[in-house]
């Protein structure tokens, strides 16, 4: 991570020329935000971290996934919005550039936690956990969603509740 702060919470994904692409939660911001690496030699050198979340909230609980086209594909937890909100960004180009995030639940009461993203040719699937996690005797509300994108990551359709916990 080469931080001034702690890196941690890593996740990883091979694309099909080998490249080695990590994503990790970063504090030397000042905030925990989401960064990205990539190495094309084996893991013996990684590119200049990059920030991926762009939010002034705390981003957390990264993923990463890429596609047969090479396509990197990142969600990750994310408090800009006031709530804790399921957040999107994705490289066409390697990992030079990442699309703007995108809030891809976007739950009025959001409490976003474990997101999760696979692809498979052009579509993108994310799945997560609303409801809290952690510090409650009752489980209020946890439920499994999933997102799907059928154009690579460009748009995703509404959120469609997965599981069916009694609580």
């Amino acid at each position: 991570s080469r931080s001034a702060g702690t890196g941690f919470d890593p996740e990883i994904a091979i694309d099909s020329t080998d490249a080695i692409n990590v994503v990790w939660q970063d504090t030397a911001p000042g905030a925990s935000v989401i960064m990205f690496s990539r190495s094309i030699d084996g893991g013996a050198s990684f590119s200049e971290p990059k920030r991926i979340s762009t939010g002034n909230g705390s981003a957390t609980e990264a993923a990463i996934a890429t596609d047969s086209s090479d396509r990197i594909s990142v969600v990750w937890a994310d408090e800009s919005e006031g709530t804790s909100q399921a957040f999107y960004a994705r490289s066409t180009d390697a990992g030079s550039t990442f699309s703007e995030p995108i809030n891809v639940s976007s739950f009025s009461e959001g409490d976003i936690h474990k997101p999760t993203v696979v692809t498979f040719q052009n579509n993108v699937y994310v799945a997560f956990q609303n409801g809290d996690l952690f510090g409650a005797d009752v489980i209020d509300n946890r439920q499994v969603f999933l997102i799907k994108s059928f154009d690579a990551g460009v748009s995703f359709d509404d959120a469609e509740q997965v599981s069916n916990a009694n609580n």
